[in-house]
């Protein structure tokens, strides 16, 4: 039997979306924590705001306002967040827990490293 492979999502808010759509790329961002850039993905449907992260508590924007999800082409571009983790060197790792925080769900997250296309968006 033929495993199917999960439905990961890319959310973000309006002004990213409209860049997203122009170009059908996410691309990583700088992660000023990680030191390095990554783009963030989820295999959560409905999202689940604090589960992911995405509170907007500093932000005045609606976070999970789009979502997008990865070409057949680029899905392999895309990994689980404590796979990649558990990669990365001792200092990262630890830099990395720190965004663990209560009640986020560190197991739905997923990453990458370079740009991800994307087909046609859709409001959350």
């Amino acid at each position: 039997m033929t495993e199917t492979p999960i439905q990961l999502w890319h959310y973000c808010c309006d002004h990213s979306a409209r860049g997203i759509r122009a170009t059908r790329i996410v691309r990583p961002i700088w992660q000023p924590l990680l030191h390095l850039e990554l783009s963030w993905w989820t295999d959560l449907t409905p999202p689940d705001r604090l589960g992911l992260g995405l509170t907007s508590q500093i932000l005045s924007c609606d976070r999970i306002a789009h979502r997008f999800h990865p070409t057949t082409a680029s899905r392999g571009l895309v990994e689980p967040w404590l796979t990649w983790l558990q990669r990365q060197p001792a200092t990262l790792r630890q830099l990395g827990r720190e965004l663990h925080l209560p009640g986020t769900l560190p197991r739905h997250w997923h990453v990458a490293e370079r740009p991800v296309h994307v087909q046609a968006g859709t409001t959350s």
